[in-house]
């Protein structure tokens, strides 16, 4: 029995949902464990039949609150990271006022004794190990019989609680980070399991660097991005963005949390676009939505749905909806490397004149950070300057990548062989 914890609607539908079925060994019985909050979705997924492997299905709770030690090993591996990132995000809450001068201090001792005293993330983890025995979960794998056990958002705390239990009981764990910026954003990790699987050579040159790891922990490099097998059909396929005349255009949305005037320039946007053939259309992040109100009526906004009951949507899906656009444009969203997989016209706006740092992008501004190596890798063209933006909306054939083939770095190169989880785990 393989044991595999799902703890996101963005984990299910971003792998599960795309073609990760496939890479599952097709022998053995899925185990497929769910906290209260993805349970009902994986029942009315498995109602469906969209589960095409031989599982069964059971809620977990995993419960991260109530245990003081527990929660302190926690908050002080998300410090322990060198890498600059996390020094922003202190100062970021610090400035917004989620975090006070005494704890934002202490935070900052913590991130600069993980640069001098790097093995103090081993000592931590280990404390954290004691922590976080979990009767229920215990229970769920004895009873089970699994022999290996997966987690797909290793810097999530109810997955690395699910993985220490599976150590704790001798199981073999694997885990795997679920977007291309967790290694460099989330402090250090929570967990070391004995596979760790990462999606480009941009994550091992972030693992390498920031986070101390023991050498008996295996990483494994994916050489596609995980929803490659059903993704490959519409890269093949010859698709017109606009058929008809004019130019459509998406404007990913970063959140009110990094870049709060962003509906400000929006609206300014989209009134320099009036009685043109460009068809503005705004995107709202999944996880850090504008409140509607602050978007005029005029204004195309759309919010790309997760899981329900009306509209089953993937990762594919998704990818389908990037296609009608001819240009999408971004101010730190990682929608930017998703329409760059695409072959689609990208480009950044980074606007100067909005008071504050953290009115900016953060992991633009971060000269450490993941976001300004992929812009300045692939040549992404910047505007700082809305006026200029909305010319250039005009002459969109005059916004190229310089270098395309870089993406690779980002997501793993897009035709090698995929592995088989069988081909890792082993038979029976």
């Amino acid at each position: 029995m393989i044991a595999i914890f799902i703890s996101e609607e963005q984990i299910l539908r971003n792998y599960f949902l795309a073609s990760e079925w496939s890479i599952l060994p097709s022998n053995e019985k899925i185990l497929l464990l769910a906290n209260e909050e993805i349970y009902p979705i994986l029942s009315r997924l498995s109602a469906r039949g969209d589960i095409p492997i031989d599982h069964l299905i059971l809620p977990l709770q995993v419960n991260v609150t109530g245990n003081f030690l527990l929660n302190l090993c926690i908050t002080v591996l998300r410090n322990l990271s060198k890498s600059s990132s996390v020094f922003r995000q202190i100062k970021k809450e610090q400035e917004l006022g989620k975090s006070s001068q005494i704890k934002s201090f202490a935070r900052i001792i913590l991130y600069k004794l993980s640069g001098v005293f790097p093995k103090i993330q081993n000592v931590v983890r280990f404390l954290l190990f004691y922590q976080s025995k979990n009767q229920s979960i215990e229970e769920v794998l004895i009873k089970s019989k699994a022999r290996v056990a997966i987690a797909l958002a290793i810097t999530n705390p109810e997955d690395a609680i699910f993985l220490l239990n599976a150590k704790r009981l001798g199981i073999r764990t694997i885990a795997s980070t679920r977007s291309w910026d967790n290694l460099s954003s989330h402090g250090a990790l929570l967990v070391v399991p004995d596979i760790l699987i990462i999606h480009s050579k941009l994550m091992r040159y972030q693992l390498a660097r920031y986070h101390k790891i023991p050498n008996k922990c295996e990483v494994l490099e994916r050489k596609v991005p995980w929803y490659s097998n059903k993704f490959k059909p519409i890269r093949e396929t010859k698709h017109i963005a606009n058929p008809k005349h004019g130019t459509r255009v998406l404007y990913a949305c970063t959140g009110p949390y990094l870049f709060p005037n962003e509906t400000q320039f929006l609206d300014a946007l989209s009134k320099k676009l009036q009685n043109t053939s460009i068809e503005l259309t705004i995107l709202q992040h999944p996880k850090s939505q504008h409140p509607l109100q602050l978007f005029t009526s005029e204004q195309k906004v759309k919010m790309f749905p997760y899981l329900n009951q009306e509209e089953q949507s993937s990762l594919v899906s998704y990818y389908q909806f990037l296609q009608g656009f001819d240009l999408v444009v971004g101010s730190g969203s990682t929608v930017l490397l998703d329409a760059q997989f695409l072959g689609k016209k990208v480009c950044a706006f980074f606007p100067e004149d909005i008071s504050g740092y953290w009115a900016s992008v953060s992991r633009f501004e971060d000269s450490e950070q993941h976001y300004s190596e992929f812009i300045s890798r692939l040549g992404i063209k910047i505007f700082h300057d809305l006026e200029d933006l909305a010319i250039a909306l005009h002459n969109i054939h005059t916004i190229n990548t310089k270098n395309h083939d870089a993406v690779d770095y980002f997501v793993g190169e897009q035709h090698m062989h995929d592995f088989n989880l069988q081909e890792i785990i082993g038979q029976n």
